[in-house]
């Protein structure tokens, strides 16, 4: 992160007046804070510091449909009443199915919550259910799978090696349909690293890291998947919701093509916005700030849209080609 000086603003900037409107809104104040930091203070009374270079960043492109938040306490009460009761035995010939109907609204709920269950080991990869059962077999002729996956121990490639080599040989042939909508950071993560260092991200607790590296193997082995496994990781993600905590912090974005910390949570219909601070708001008129925010509010809109389209255009292959 480059060591910018951010200005110390007592500014909180509400956002447009339907939010400004929400009584449910957990942040009371937002603001800057010294040493590169962000103050919370939110309705329980409760305050957090935060600090600026362990938050994500981004130039806030309408391209991008991916932010690592926490999930809308709404939306997240909803989820622990539904359970998996939309949840039948046919959701679980797909992945995209299964997790959709556990979890329901667009893409970036689908990576979250997947994100979520691996960060806290709720969804272990290396589980019992997820290996492969040891046989003499081999189809006859040989198939293309089989040759693809014999060395596999899981049903996933799970060591570095063979899921690098799964890469590589996807993207020679242009298959790699599967990672379409995984943050290319997290594929550029799983392709640098080895064993060795993969191991060590686990042994010194980088689970966010972990987590993003495993969500990539996870998704080049999701065509090997049968319902059982579905079945299992849609299970450990319910479970992981189940015991999501519902004080959870928003997660504050850095915007930093506006200078903006924008603190959002996943609801329902996707990204919510639950507090911007600019940290040059001393410098800017009401007109400047009201025009930050409109145009902050339009990329996070366009996102929840693309978003959408992005789980519908999945789902639409899924039933039309079961």
């Amino acid at each position: 992160m480059k060591k910018n000086i951010f200005t110390i603003s007592l500014i909180f900037v509400c956002l447009l007046s339907k939010a400004q409107d929400d009584n449910n809104s957990l942040i009371k104040v937002m603001k800057w804070g010294l040493n590169y930091t962000i103050r919370l203070e939110l309705s329980n009374d409760s305050t957090y510091v935060l600090n600026i270079k362990d938050l994500y960043q981004t130039n806030a492109t309408d391209s991008s449909i991916y932010y690592p938040v926490n999930l809308n306490k709404d939306f997240l009460k909803k989820l622990k009443e539904n359970k998996t009761a939309g949840t039948t035995d046919e959701d679980y010939a797909n992945l995209y199915r299964a997790i959709h109907s556990v979890v329901g609204g667009g893409w970036a709920h689908f990576l979250n919550c997947l994100m979520y269950s691996l960060e806290t080991r709720q969804l272990n990869l290396s589980a019992p259910e997820m290996i492969r059962p040891v046989t003499d077999w081999k189809p006859d002729p040989m198939t293309e799978s089989y040759k693809r996956t014999k060395k596999w121990k899981y049903f996933i490639p799970l060591n570095q090696g063979l899921a690098k080599k799964e890469y590589k040989i996807r993207k020679k042939d242009k298959q790699l349909n599967e990672l379409d909508g995984i943050p290319a950071d997290f594929i550029k993560l799983m392709s640098s690293l080895s064993e060795k260092r993969y191991e060590k991200l686990e042994l010194t607790g980088q689970m966010d890291q972990v987590a993003k590296v495993e969500l990539v193997k996870l998704m080049l082995g999701s065509n090997y998947l049968g319902k059982d496994q579905i079945k299992f990781i849609t299970n450990s993600v319910s479970k992981a919701i189940q015991e999501y905590s519902i004080y959870a912090l928003p997660s504050v974005i850095i915007f930093k093509n506006f200078n903006a910390a924008v603190a959002m949570t996943l609801a329902d219909a996707g990204y919510k916005i639950e507090g911007i601070v600019f940290n040059d708001a001393d410098k800017l008129t009401d007109d400047q700030k009201n025009q930050r925010i409109i145009e902050i509010n339009k990329i996070i809109k366009n996102i929840n849209e693309a978003n959408q389209k992005a789980i519908e255009k999945k789902l639409r292959k899924i039933y039309t080609n079961p």
